[in-house]
């Protein structure tokens, strides 16, 4: 009886150790190819997000700083002006802070001022970059103290708390701009207060007063936000035609309208 034949031929055995080899080659660099491409992901998600810690780190410093320079800098105002009447020190305060609504309180001397701060920072991303935002609804309170001193409290409230105020601030820009781009003069609060009715303000910008001099014409308002439960006054002033050195328009925060 024929006895089959075992084991294969010389050629089959190397063609099946070349094809064994060969794949744990392939499966060698799948591995390390694979373990690459990992590493370096990891590494790029790491650094991205310690790249945004840090801007973030740092801005929140500079967020800070910001507000402690406001603070400041308002009172050191305050204790240098020779002037008492609150429409001025309403006005250096605003001045200083950028508070869009700052109180005054006749009865103990207090001013309190409430004011949107935010500082931007950049992000980054996988693919992309990006900006963020750190934004704090600023309370600043003024009280007077012995030899014309000020003390000034801070406290950081929720931003919704801010929100009137920026939307009255974000309505007094729009009436700085309607009045930088007028040809002409405003003689009359009904002329004044057409004109300021393109700061597209129904009902929320109320045109009290209209004075003039040689060189400005001066608008005083009360301005409102959007529900109309908050007010403040404004002074907005403008340059009257053939001012020979004319200025830009203003926008400024006083106690009276």
């Amino acid at each position: 009886m024929a006895t089959g034949l075992t084991g294969g031929t010389p050629v089959t055995k190397r063609i099946d150790r070349f094809v064994t080899g060969g794949c744990l080659i392939f499966l060698v660099l799948l591995i390390v190819i694979g373990g690459s491409l990992l590493a370096a992901l990891w590494y790029r998600l790491w650094s991205t997000e310690n790249t945004t810690n840090r801007n973030r780190a740092a801005a929140e410093v500079e967020h800070r700083e910001r507000i402690d320079r406001a603070a400041r800098e308002s009172a050191q105002a305050l204790r240098a002006s020779a002037a008492t009447d609150p429409a001025t020190l309403t006005a250096l305060i605003g001045k200083h802070t950028r508070a869009p609504v700052i109180t005054y309180n006749a009865t103990h001397k207090e001013f309190t001022a409430k004011v949107e701060m935010s500082t931007i920072y950049d992000t980054a991303h996988l693919l992309t970059v990006g900006v963020e935002r750190i934004v704090s609804c600023e309370v600043f309170t003024y009280t007077p103290g012995p030899d014309r001193a000020w003390r000034v409290d801070l406290t950081t409230r929720e931003t919704a708390t801010c929100r009137p105020g920026k939307q009255i601030g974000d309505l007094a820009h729009r009436a700085r701009q309607v009045l930088e781009n007028l040809n002409g003069d405003l003689m009359t609060v009904a002329e004044a207060q057409r004109v300021l009715d393109q700061a597209r303000s129904p009902g929320r910008l109320i045109v009290r007063n209209v004075t003039h001099d040689k060189r400005t014409t001066t608008v005083s308002a009360l301005l409102a936000d959007a529900t109309k439960t908050v007010g403040q006054c404004y002074r907005l002033t403008m340059s009257r035609p053939g001012n020979q050195v004319p200025s830009p328009a203003t926008a400024t925060p006083t106690s009276l309208c």
